[in-house]
């Protein structure tokens, strides 16, 4: 009886610690930067504003110098 009972608490603090887990090592919904014209990039890059870029896929996501963040599309050039 003392094993199944020990077995039991074992699987619940194993579900626990899962569950645990999962709730603090979720990344929080973080605020969805604004998504800006692309002609408003160019302005902010043209005025020195824009500190970092990343572009993947014709994704750009950027941090302005002030801490800003934004998201825009890079035009399709055909």
């Amino acid at each position: 009886m003392n094993q199944r009972l020990y077995r039991n608490v074992g699987i619940e603090i194993a579900i626990l610690a899962a569950i645990s887990l999962l709730v603090f090592t979720a990344e929080p919904d973080a605020a969805t930067p604004p998504e800006i014209a692309f002609s408003h990039f160019l302005t902010w890059k043209e005025d020195q504003q824009v500190d970092e870029v990343t572009i993947k896929e014709g994704r750009i996501h950027g941090r302005l110098r002030d801490g800003g963040a934004f998201t825009t599309y890079a035009p399709v050039i055909a």
